[in-house]
């Protein structure tokens, strides 16, 4: 079996060497898509479409969107880098360069009609751009003006999906690539048509990745963001969020498949909802989408999500539904200057931001409380049965774990970051100064009590197990696990010394704990000094274990490696290299 993978690689080797990607290949490619045949256009688009995409570049963008640090994605563009400083950090210093310059990317406007400026555009100079860059070359030959034709010809299904693919994998080389989308007469406009007409029901796989194109363009710049809700794009491609499931037995009788492609697609617009909080945008949208993620964001009846084989779709919407909370979050104003304030929002398309109210704070922790104390649930304890030595159906429990781990992430990462709002600026930096907070809110002993009382820190163990016994996004999902655990305590631990220094409290409230609050009293991190010691002494085992390999990559020369830009040309997977 080795050999006969070992033969296959060197070939693919071989082929990728034989076959390019040379630059006058992607003039052909370019003159097909012109071809008046269907099957001759839609064989060109899915080459170029394998070309633009690759199936790692895919999953390290999925499991980034999983992340709740990880707010940005990064462009996939070739570039050159210089020998960096290591003492800069993982992928910073040095000197970065894009192996097309973004001025040659362009031709020349389309607002500029100049015959001597449209003379001087030769093809020479578009193989030229396109032996530095795959996708630079394409754009730069009209690739954008084809989709948008294509897209108004009414393609079929699957060529409709390949040109959305290819539109995608050019939103995401590059600042200049997405600003050309954008820039590009009718073409957005044509994406959203698509999206609306017919059957709005109808979930298509091509409805997915239009959301998540325009994603891309809206993360991309906080310009192409706010112009996009300006033209109303954003809220036509989000009216799915405000339809009201009204109970779980409702959303299961539609069946699998459509379980599966409602879910996919609920992700895909709560992410663009997300890039559109991060920029201060759309947050008052808030109140009329809430209701109808109030299934989402309460724990559901487990086995009956078991039984339908559906535990990962749900888990995913609830995951990024509390992602959105998180990003919400960062938006709150300060808790005790504006408690009293009403839920007055500024309009994006100024150049203020939008805030959240801490109004809506309340009922978001309870239910944040509810998952929390899920950890309890048999069926949880159950589905952990397998780290004690029942590896039995090992597949099924290992992809049930890793949804929810990252449910529990989102969640942690939503309380952690709403408990960092209430702690002053000057706090901690002045730590040991007198600073105090004048009181403190009933859901922060509440949210302390909840987690102490739930298992978290004996949840600390099975974490550090998973993840030196898990597949790789198993174990990255319990290490944000654990990262949001102990943000949560850090906070809690800081709010309550923070308001035993104060000088008033209210008399319904005293800092008086006893049993399990006791915990609260002397501390989290204190309590669970032993668990936090094996924690410490595991990532320090796998950060000198696995610093060869941070090492290799931040000593090479220019030209070496490109962040995300693909594993090859003709590589299996797809993709292409500089």
């Amino acid at each position: 079996m080795l050999i006969k993978l070992t033969s296959q690689m060197i070939w693919e080797a071989v082929w990728a060497f034989a076959l390019g990607p040379e630059p006058e290949l992607v003039l052909a490619l370019r003159m097909c898509l012109d071809d008046n045949h269907h099957s001759v256009v839609l064989a060109c688009a899915k080459v170029i479409q394998s070309a633009l995409s690759c199936d790692l570049n895919e999953t390290f963008f999925e499991i980034s969107e999983k992340i709740a640090t990880c707010e940005k994605d990064i462009f996939t563009a070739p570039v050159f880098r210089s020998k960096p400083d290591i003492d800069a950090g993982f992928l910073h210093g040095g000197f970065w360069k894009y192996n097309a310059k973004p001025s040659n990317i362009m031709a020349f406007s389309e607002d500029i009609v100049d015959d001597e400026i449209e003379g001087k555009h030769t093809i020479q100079d578009d193989i030229a751009v396109a032996s530095q860059d795959f996708a630079a070359g394409l754009v730069r030959m009209g690739i954008l003006h084809k989709m948008r034709y294509l897209l108004e010809a009414d393609p079929s299904a699957p060529l409709e999906e390949c040109i959305i693919s290819i539109l995608l994998g050019i939103a995401r080389h590059s600042l200049t690539c997405a600003n050309a989308i954008m820039k590009c007469q009718r073409l957005v406009n044509m994406v959203i048509h698509r999206f609306t007409m017919g059957d709005n029901i109808e979930v298509r796989p091509s409805k997915i990745k239009s959301v998540r194109l325009l994603k891309v363009l809206a993360q991309s710049d906080k310009n192409n963001c706010i112009e996009l809700i300006k033209n109303g794009f954003v809220q036509a491609m989000t009216w799915h969020l405000y339809r009201y499931t009204s109970s779980l037995d409702y959303w299961l009788k539609s069946g699998k498949e459509i379980c599966k492609l409602s879910s996919a697609l609920m992700v895909e617009e709560l992410r663009l909802w997300k890039a559109c909080i991060h920029y201060g945008c759309c947050i008052s949208c808030f109140s009329d989408i809430f209701p109808a993620l109030c299934l989402w964001l309460n724990p559901p009846t487990f086995t009956k999500l078991q039984e339908n084989n559906v535990l990962g779709e749900f888990a995913s919407v609830s995951k990024e539904a509390y992602l959105v909370l998180e990003a919400l979050s960062r938006n709150l104003p300060n808790f005790y200057m504006q408690k009293h304030a009403s839920n007055q929002m500024s309009d994006c398309a100024g150049d203020e931001q939008e805030s959240w109210s801490w109004s809506f704070v309340t009922p978001m922790i309870d239910l944040a409380l509810k998952w929390i104390a899920s950890l309890s649930d048999p069926y949880i304890s159950k589905i952990f049965e397998w780290e004690k030595g029942n590896r039995s159906e090992f597949v099924f429990q290992d992809s049930s774990i890793r949804s929810l781990l990252w449910v529990y992430s989102a969640v942690l990462h939503m309380l952690s970051t709403l408990l960092e709002k209430l702690i002053p600026e000057d706090a901690l930096r002045l730590q040991g100064s007198g600073q105090h907070v004048p009181w403190l809110p009933e859901f922060v002993p509440k949210i302390g009590l909840g987690v102490v009382k739930n298992g978290f820190l004996s949840f600390i163990d099975e974490l550090c197990h998973l993840r030196q016994h898990s597949n790789s996004e198993t174990s990255l999902a319990s290490v944000c696990c654990l990262h949001g655990l102990i943000r949560v305590f850090v906070s809690i631990d800081n709010l309550i010394q923070l308001a035993k220094s104060g000088v008033h409290s209210p008399p319904s409230q005293e800092y008086r704990f006893s049993g399990e609050s006791k915990i609260l009293e002397d501390g989290i991190l204190k309590s669970s000094l032993v668990e936090l010691k094996c924690v410490l002494n595991l990532f320090i085992k796998f950060v000198t274990s696995e610093w060869h390999s941070v090492h290799s990559i931040e000593t090479f020369g220019r030209g070496g490696p490109t962040p995300g830009a693909g594993i090859g040309w003709g590589a299996s997977g797809g993709g292409f290299g500089p």
